[in-house]
């Protein structure tokens, strides 16, 4: 049901901006088995070593467009498709790249599945 594996890369891309490194790219999928529309995207979490960022510290980026999970409660006509590649940026003032890290990444999605029954 689920994707266990939503990185696309093992690879965390710097971002600087004015010389400086203000945090990092990595490229994602949706872990769930179909399109899921963004505001029930309800949870983003990502972990670098013992560090936790929360969805107030992430910037979700899809199809060229960037959101804070905030904004994509409010929208319920975009979809992430399945498969279909995003790019998370996490603030982290130190360079990603310079050794190893234990990088964790949680995506929590809200289905609401209703039934009818007509008799």
């Amino acid at each position: 049901m689920y994707n266990n594996y939503i990185t696309t890369t093992k690879e965390c891309r710097n971002v600087e901006k004015n010389g400086n490194i203000i945090g990092f790219h990595l490229e994602v999928e949706n872990p769930y088995f179909t399109d899921v529309y963004f505001h029930e995207i309800s949870r983003m979490l990502v972990r670098v070593d013992n560090i936790v960022f929360s969805e107030d510290d992430i910037n979700f980026t899809l199809k060229g467009h960037t959101y804070t999970l905030r904004e994509m409660e409010t929208i319920d006509t975009l979809l992430w498709n399945l498969n279909e590649k995003a790019t998370l940026f996490v603030p982290y003032g130190s360079d990603i790249t310079n050794s190893s890290h234990m990088v964790e990444v949680g995506i929590g999605i809200t289905k609401n599945h209703y039934l009818l029954s007509v008799i």
